[in-house]
Order: structure tokens, then sequence, then C-alpha cells
């Protein structure tokens, strides 16, 4: 039997279970050895009779007393009394009447059941039987499997039972190698699927657990090594910006850079001086000033006489980072902003700047990846709140750009650690925690959905000394129970006065970009004193003005994205609110809310974030679902430093990639997929 081969190889699958298997992506044999259990049950020893408890329980004996009877709604029922030596007990079976020739007397049968009491009187309810005690696995583990409304774990069992894991060639050569030099554990691959599926013990599961966990562990990390390698581009950028030049520049900014900010720049100046172009994920949390490290970078690889290219995902972040920009930079330095709303005759304009290098530095969208548009000499990219370039976003570049720029991304999406150390391994990581403002801690309370026109009743309170708010729904339209959707929460609170007479305004992600544009202005100016809103002002929106934020419906919302909207307020001097509207009766939504009202640490939220909800949901696009850990904890840091140091000697050697058989290094770059 070979891993390629389909499932139906086994006895007993024929086209209907077939379909079963298939629904559960089981395929081939191959896909049938990867699917774990996703539990184990430990089976019972044999008691005597007498020393029975309620629970599952093992026992033996003779049957006697085999009676049948039909219930008053005609179900036959079939009760028997089997004694050992210490004593006996009543076992009940429903519609089995084939039973009544299968026990024979004076033979001895092995029973497994549950056993509870009824009534005053012991008994176990349809128990398995055998007069082979070996087919009921008693004293073993049993594996427990993922079930469908079709293919049951029975089912499964009885397929990976048919497996002879001898004639199945799973081994992999690398891992192997890799894990025994570690001195971590002696199976191999094939020997830990067997023990995976057939412990005999836990410590045998254990060591099948450790084994299979460094295989996913080790591929992935091999995966971002090989993808980083493969990005890794000569650097044919001149940087020639002068260390006097920068530190003027920085002096000169209207405030001090803290110790994180100035150890990133040192980082991306290093970079620029490599021997292989940058590519640098910036990581800062709420507050800690991300963008003026894009903004200094800029700067000296202008300097340098090389164009710059900043990329947000919305219009609004885009002219956020472009007014941040003209404020920032020298007005020797020409900008433009480009996005969807920029005119025809402006865009055109534009390009022939770029193309001319009359333009230093361009902020837009995703609309700089016009193929019409044309640099001279770029220099750097910056990518903002995406992580990371994708293939297509990278070949782009190369059809736009006559030189191959560095490359700069920008989150203000903390990354736990773990992620960094896999997901994001093929990128130069730098972290900002610092806050360069003492600023103020953000007041954070919990209510329910009851409660809420009471919040409302202290926004209104707050507004008084000419403070401004937001309200933010997670839904536009479509609210679940008991919540209100953006749209609603604005026509209610201005339909009934509750905020008096404070002047609204209302922005969600469908309006018109010259709308949202306009709507925004208006907030920055004071001219709207609460703006209600979706999501969409999760990132990009800075008014020092606002010091109250109500999110309703907080428990739709993971943890980061949260802390992300709380930190629209508390970004001045003035004291500042969150209030966390909560419309779930579940325990454990509370208690996530509450455990983001105990601290205002992104990093710290990342991390929960992840156990609660996984990777996926954490970075926010589907590749994550090829990560596929199914051993291995996502938040296992401790782990994957452990295995991250165990592959060092291999990846070293010279030539580590030509040591991979092409069978393997198939699998390998199936791994690799995920990254781009």
């Amino acid at each position: 039997m070979k891993l390629s081969d389909p499932i139906t190889k086994l006895q007993d699958i024929g086209k209907i279970k077939q379909s079963y298997f298939n629904q559960a992506e089981i395929y081939t044999i191959k896909d049938l050895v990867e699917y774990i259990p996703r539990s184990w049950q430990k089976i019972p020893t044999l008691k005597p009779i007498i020393e029975l408890r309620p629970g599952q329980v093992a026992f033996c004996g003779t049957v006697e007393e085999l009676e049948s009877r039909y219930s008053h709604g005609g179900k036959k029922i079939l009760t028997a009394t089997v004694l050992d030596s210490s004593g006996s007990i009543k076992v009940v079976w429903f519609n089995m009447e084939y039973l009544e020739k299968y026990f024979k007397p004076d033979r001895i049968y092995y029973f497994l059941g549950q056993l509870q009491y009824d009534k005053g009187y012991i008994s176990v309810t349809n128990p398995h039987y055998s007069d082979n005690p070996g087919k009921l696995d008693l004293g073993k583990l049993r594996p427990v499997y993922k079930a469908t409304s079709k293919l049951k774990s029975s089912m499964i069992s009885n397929a990976v039972s048919q497996l002879d894991f001898d004639r199945l060639d799973f081994d992999s050569a690398i891992t192997d190698h890799i894990t025994k030099s570690s001195n971590t554990t002696n199976i191999s691959l094939t020997q830990a699927f067997e023990l995976f599926h057939r412990p005999k013990t836990l410590e045998q599961l254990s060591l099948a657990k450790t084994r299979l966990a460094w295989e996913e562990v080790i591929w992935l990390l091999l995966a971002a090594q090989l993808t980083k390698e493969d990005n890794q581009q000569l650097n044919q950028i001149c940087y020639n910006c002068s260390s006097q030049d920068l530190a003027n520049f920085i002096s000169n900014l209207s405030f001090k850079l803290t110790a994180d900010q100035s150890r990133t720049i040192k980082e991306v100046i290093s970079d620029f001086q490599a021997k292989y172009l940058m590519n640098r994920l910036c990581q800062g949390d709420v507050g800690t000033g991300k963008t003026i490290i894009g903004i200094i970078a800029s700067y000296a690889m202008i300097q340098s006489g090389y164009q710059v290219a900043m990329i947000a995902p919305t219009t609004v972040l885009a002219k956020q980072h472009y007014l941040n920009a003209k404020q920032h930079l020298p007005n020797s330095i020409k900008i433009a902003l480009l996005s969807s709303e920029t005119n025809a005759k402006d865009k055109q304009v534009i390009y022939q700047d770029l193309a001319s290098q009359k333009l230093d530095f361009v902020i837009g969208t995703h609309a700089i990846f016009n193929p019409k548009l044309k640099f001279s000499k770029l220099g750097l990219v910056i990518l903002d709140e995406q992580q990371r370039f994708g293939v297509e976003q990278r070949l782009t570049l190369k059809k736009i750009s006559k030189t191959t720029p560095h490359y700069l991304s920008l989150t203000a999406t903390p990354i736990p650690r773990s992620l960094s150390l896999t997901v994001f391994a093929d990128l130069d990581n730098s972290i900002l925690k610092q806050k360069p403002l003492s600023g103020q801690m953000i007041e954070t309370e919990i209510y329910d959905y009851t409660m809420r026109r009471k919040v409302l009743k202290q926004i209104k309170s707050r507004l008084s000394n000419n403070q401004q708010a937001y309200i933010v729904s997670s839904r536009r339209v479509n609210p679940s129970q008991n919540s209100l959707s953006a749209k609603q929460l604005f026509e209610e609170i201005e339909f009934n006065k509750l905020l008096g007479d404070k002047t609204l305004g209302y922005l969600d992600g469908s309006q018109p970009e010259a709308s949202k544009q306009e709507t925004l202005a208006r907030f920055q100016a004071g001219e709207i004193d609460v703006l209600v809103a979706t999501s969409v002002i999760e990132v990009g929106i800075d008014n020092p003005n606002a010091t109250t934020i109500m999110i309703e419906s907080a428990n739709d919302f993971g943890l980061s994205s949260l802390h992300q909207l709380r930190g629209r307020v508390g970004r001045g001097s003035l004291a500042s609110k969150c209030f966390l509207i909560n419309t779930s009766d579940q325990i454990v939504a509370k208690q996530r809310l509450e455990s983001l009202s105990k601290t205002q640490d992104g990093f710290k939220l990342a991390e929960l974030d992840l156990k609660l909800r996984g990777p996926g949901q954490i970075l926010g696009y589907e590749q994550t679902g090829k990560i596929n850990l199914k051993i291995v904890k996502a938040f296992d840091t401790k782990l994957i430093y452990q295995i991250k140091d165990a592959i060092k000697p291999f990846i070293n050697s010279p030539g580590w990639k030509a040591k991979i058989p092409a069978e393997e290094l198939r699998k390998f770059y199936q791994s690799v997929e995920y990254l781009d």
C-alpha cells in the first residue's frame, strides 16, 4: 500500500463511504494518516463487578437470564444479567434482538459501557461486547477523531486499523536528522504517526506529539528561510545621506524620538547600507510613532537622490500620511498624494513628474501600482498596515521602476512573538513599544447593552467641555441580536436628542471618498462633536481633542481591533475614556472584554487574541489558513524558539536547499505558499 493510494484500497470503503471520507478531505492513504485524532479516550481495565462505579466501566462474566420485551413505543428491549464471582449487574440493549442468539451459556464475555444508577439499581445500557477482550482495547488509549454528519469516529478508527505503517514510506530524511541530532526524539516520522494513532501509553503519545510538532515547525521555518533567501536581492541603491544631515533633520523635529524609534532608525539605515536590499517589518503599538520612522527613512533616501513611494490601504489613511509628511519634511522635497480620487489631469502631472524625477515622494493607495506609472529612480517603498509585499506587488514594482527598491512595512497591529518567528520569519523585525508622549491612560469600562442610554448620558456630560467623541459599531446594517448598527445608532441618537444639541457626523466604508473626507475634515476642525462610524476609523484617524469612544457590540471585535479603536482617543493631554457595550450573554465574551480593560499593552493583547482566535483571524487574510498547525499551538513560543535554534546548523550549511530530496522539496514549497 502506498501513501498516494486512494482510500478505497481499504476494506469496507466503497463509493458511498468514499464520499463520506472525501467530505472530511480524506482522499488518499496519506490524508488518512495525517487526519490526526482530536483527543484520546483512556479505556478502563477489567474490574470485578462489585468494584464498579458510575462512569465508563469494563467487566466480564457469563450472561444469565436473557429476556426480551417491547416498550410502549414499540422498541425491542433485551435485558440480561452478567455474573462474575463477585456479583452481578443488569445489562440492557435496545433494538438488538439478534443478541438473543449471540450469547452462549457458560461462556465468558467482555463488556465496555457506561454504568449508571436507575431507580436504585445499577445497569449498563448498550455496552460494547465481545468474547475477545482484545477487540475492546481494554486498558488502552483509543483515538477519537473529528466526525462529520456521515463519517463517524469509529469508521475512521476502522480504516486506520488496516494500515501497515511499516510499509508506508513517510520518513523525512531532513526532519529526522534535525530531530535526532538535537536529541529531541529518536523515532522517525512514520513511527510518530503510528504512535499518534495507536498509542499504548501516555508516554508514547507524548513522544509522538513531540516528533510531529517538530515536523510542522521545521517545515514552517525552512519555508520562511527559503522565502527570505529567494527575496534577497543585491543592494544597488547607493545610499549617501550623511549622518550629520540625518541627525540635523531629526534634531529639528518638534519632539524627541524614543529609544525604540532611535534604534529602529539605526536598523533601517544599516539596511540601506547592507549587501542586500531591506525587507523590514516595523511593528508599533498604538501611539508609539511608527509613522515618523517612515518619514525619517524617506528623508534619508530622498537625500541620497532616490524617490520614495508610500502605500496605504485607504484614501483616508493615505491623506493622513500625506499631511504628516508635508508637516515634517522640508519644502525642498516635492510630495504628491495619489488615489482614486485624484483627477485625471493631476494624475497625468504626477506620472510625468515621477518619470522625470521632479517628484520625490508619492503617497497614495494601491493606485500607485498602476502600470501606467513609471518611477525614474525608486529607492524605497513603504507599505502601511499590510505587513508584507506579495509576489504580484513586487512584480508590478519591477515593471514600473528602473531600480529595485528597499521595502519597509509598517503596522500598528502588534504581531504575537510566535508568529513573528514563523509567519514573518522571512522579514527583519523592528518593534516599537515606548510612546513618545506620556499621554493619558484610557479608562475602559464594560456595560451590558441594556445600559446603552446610561453610557450615552455619560458621553453627553463629557462633551460639555468642547471635547469630541466616537461611537462605533461593528456593523453598518443588519446588526446581530441586542445590538445596533452604526446607522441605527446615528438615527436613534439624533431622533431622541440623546446627546442634546451636539452635532453628529456619520461615516462608513460604503460612502464615496469625497464624502468621507469631508466628514473627517469637519470632525478634525471641531465642526462635528460626535462621529458615529463603523470600524473604518480603526487606523489613521488622529484627533487629540477626541477623548471618548463607545464601541457597540464590542464582543464582535477581536482584542487587537478593540485596542486599535480604543487608541483613537488618549492621543492628547486630556483624560480619555472607552465604553465597551457587550451584547453577548456568554461569560467568555465578558471575560475577553475584561482582559482589554486590564491592560493597554497591545503586544499582550495580541498574544491573548492569538490564543482565543488563532492566526488567521489575527492576521486578517485567508492565506494564514495554509499555516495549518495541527499539533503545535500557534502561541507555543518556547517550542518555536527551541526548533529555530535546532535548524540553524542545517540552514547555515553550504547548499542546504540542494540537500532536500525532490519529493520533500515539493512539500517544502507547499509550506512556502502562504508566505506569498
